[in-house]
């Protein structure tokens, strides 16, 4: 006799609706984990890559902070001024002052802007042969050392020094960063340096010299640090020498004696260096996020840059991720079981509709819908736990995402307060050049409201030739990968809302989100930097009472004019005037009416020749004029007798008895003179020869003359 079994309706019930409930939660768990790990991974690396960035630009904006501090040195007046007495054995004409008294000068305002720089370490005023002309030590804390004489060193074998020579005017020399030395040995403790550079022209249109300052990066790396929860932070140059690491040992290694790069201790990194600028990944093999920016700060030299580079443990980056998503692992296995006893014991006619609605519900869970909810109520015994259950995993799979996108949400708060409040305008585009983002800072500079300006196209910020050009080069860019601003600074023109231009500093830097390509442009409205330049530049060669070219650009033009004079083969002359009886309206009128008169002699002078003749103030009552392609001797007289005429008449709006003469020496090119030097000395000889001759007339240079 054979016994065999054949389950019922209830068994069947038991095994199928079993194994429909496993499948469901365990799918929902899973997918639900998969996706919310996903999200994690995403918006983490997003952040992470937005702190590389802003790290990037703090540290350009440091250097460019140090950059123009080179260059007020560079332009303080002793600078110049010993140039000037080297070539005058010694002594400076305009002051009369001697190389070592300007040279004490220089010391002092070396000295006074060390102490209150603590991380500036040297600054030295090197001359066109290599030798310290000028140098001042820091330690960093407060002891300045001048060095002088003997401990001056010679650095015509240095790198930076021919290397700077070679620059134009305004362009500046960055040198790697490197271990300091002194006489060629490596400081100890070591200390790290930066070297900056730029050349010092004469008036003669030559790189004579070079201001150089060593500056310790300690500063300027000290947010690229590590931290004791495993996230590391170091530096490499662009040769892949670690120039930070949380390793000191592994640092400077081609100075140390030892060749170690980031290719050694990271191929797979190294190699992704080769093709992006910035990068971020999620290392599963290493169980950690890392990544890299990278920082161009050579404005001649655009293949030179510093790595920033980042690693984040796997238990940092998801620690309250993991926390969140294995809590809703724990609930859903207890649900399961839950749920699996409850189905053991209801088998009836009822359990087929609940049933339905519960995988209806778990169909919405899997699909992503969180706020799912059964109605407990329409059930009894222990369908209503596993509705219960049902509901509660949902609750604290909610609960859990909510918490995840909370934390999100707060650190890309964070990231927008700062955007939000930087000075510098942020923007952000697609790879089709439509704005996308517009920070209060871009607001103020440009002038648009978000209204107005999101989902644009970007040119409209730009004036012509770039507005019809951007997106013929955006195209380009896209197709080739050729870069002209991307990963490197430049200044250009910005348009703002009313029409009206303005120069700008700009940076833009790709970045990829969700495998497409999108650019983050960083400005800065320079307008006012720009107009303290120009009143710097007019400063340095226009007179302030006159408003005329001073004695250095006479010089200049001078120049200028004899090189225009000798290609043409065409004539030139030099005036120079000095005014008769000047002193007298001093004394009987005060030195406000003799200002006033200086003033108008000016514009009578003005008046007396073209517009494309220069009339100069070299100082005191003394005045010179360039007559250029002015034709033959008579027409150089003319132009005298018309000066002598116009300087003599009287001054009634200062006094009705107020009057002077003046002196004029004439010097011809090319029969008084083919130099400047030889021109300025004819026309001195002649006007002197004026004074001693009667004054208030004119006379050409004489080789008797003197």
């Amino acid at each position: 006799m054979s016994i065999s079994f054949k389950p019922g309706l209830r068994g069947k019930s038991i095994v199928w609706l079993t194994l429909l409930l496993v499948i469901s939660l365990v799918s929902t768990g899973y997918i639900s984990y998969q996706q919310a790990k996903r999200v994690a991974e995403e918006k983490v690396m997003e952040l992470e890559l937005s702190k590389l960035s802003l790290l990037k630009h703090a540290i350009e904006g440091a250097l460019d902070e140090r950059r123009n501090i080179l260059m007020s040195l560079r332009d303080v007046p002793p600078v110049q001024a010993i140039l000037r007495a080297r070539k005058h054995h010694g002594i400076d004409p305009q002051s009369e002052d001697t190389v070592a008294t300007w040279n004490e000068r220089l010391n002092t305002i070396f000295a006074a802007f060390l102490t209150n720089h603590a991380q500036y370490l040297q600054i030295r005023y090197i001359d066109a042969a290599g030798d310290e002309m000028v140098r001042v030590d820091s330690d960093g804390h407060g002891s300045i050392k001048v060095v002088g004489g003997q401990d001056l060193q010679h650095k015509a074998d240095s790198h930076y020094v021919s290397e700077t020579l070679k620059l134009r005017m305004g362009e500046s020399y960055v040198s790697d960063v490197e271990l300091n030395r002194e006489h060629g040995v490596i400081q100890y403790p070591n200390v790290p340096v930066l070297r900056l550079a730029t050349p010092v022209y004469d008036d003669t249109g030559k790189a004579a010299a070079l201001i150089i300052i060593n500056i310790a990066t300690e500063r300027m790396f000290s947010e690229v640090r590590s931290e004791s929860n495993g996230i590391k932070r170091y530096i490499a140059n662009s040769d892949g020498h670690f120039i930070k690491h949380p390793d000191a040992d592994k640092t400077f290694g081609w100075e140390r004696g030892f060749d170690l790069r980031i290719g050694d201790t990271e191929p797979d990194l190294a190699e992704l260096v080769k093709h992006h600028d910035a990068y971020i990944r999620f290392h599963r093999a290493d169980r950690e996020l890392d990544g890299f920016q990278k920082v161009f700060f050579s404005p001649v030299d655009p293949s030179r840059y510093w790595l920033l580079t980042v690693h984040i443990p796997e238990t940092v980056v998801f620690e309250d991720t993991n926390a969140a998503l294995n809590m809703m692992l724990l609930y859903g296995f207890a649900i399961g079981l839950i749920l699996l006893l409850a189905v053991v014991w209801f088998v009836s006619g009822k359990i087929v509709g609940p049933i339905v609605r519960l995988a209806a519900a778990a169909g919405k869970l899997q699909a992503g819908d969180l706020s799912v909810r059964v109605d407990a109520s329409a059930v009894s015994d222990e369908l209503v736990t596993l509705f219960q259950a049902i509901n509660a995993f949902a609750e604290n799979q909610q609960r859990a995402t909510g918490e995840l996108e909370r934390k999100v949400a707060e650190q890309t708060k964070n990231l927008s307060a700062v955007i939000d409040h930087i000075v510098d305008g942020i923007i952000t585009i697609s790879e089709r050049g439509t704005i996308k983002s517009f920070n209060p800072a871009a607001h103020r500079i440009f002038g648009y409201t978000d209204a107005e300006v999101i989902g644009q196209n970007v040119k409209i910020l730009m004036p012509e030739p770039y507005h019809s050009e951007h997106d013929g080069y955006l195209h380009h860019h896209m197709m080739t990968g050729d870069k002209k601003v991307i990963g490197i600074g430049r200044e250009v023109t910005g348009m703002r809302k009313d029409g009206s231009t303005f120069p700008m500093e700009l940076a833009v830097s790709a970045v990829a989100v969700d495998g497409r390509r999108h650019f983050v442009g960083i400005t800065r409205d320079i307008t006012e930097r720009k107009q303290a330049e120009e009143a710097m530049r007019k400063m340095a060669h226009y007179d302030h009472l006159t408003d005329l070219p001073n004695r250095a650009l006479l010089h200049d033009r001078l120049t200028h004019a004899l090189a225009t004079a000798k290609r043409h083969g065409s004539s030139l002359a030099l005036l120079f005037i000095d005014l008769d009886g000047f002193k007298a309206v001093n004394d009987t009128l005060g030195h406000e009416a003799g200002d006033r008169l200086l003033q108008q002699v000016a514009e009578r002078l003005q008046a007396c020749v073209r517009e494309a003749d220069t009339v100069s103030r070299l100082g005191g009552d003394e005045f010179a004029v360039i007559l250029s392609d002015i034709g033959d001797a008579d027409a150089v007289a003319k132009k005298a007798d018309l000066m002598i005429t116009s300087v003599s008449a009287v001054y009634s709006q200062i006094d009705a008895q107020c009057t002077v003469g003046c002196s004029i020496g004439i010097a011809l090119y090319p029969a008084d003179g083919e130099t400047s030097k030889a021109l300025l000395a004819s026309a001195d000889v002649a006007m002197y020869a004026v004074k001693n001759d009667g004054k208030n007339h004119y006379r050409f240079y004489q080789p008797g003359d003197g």
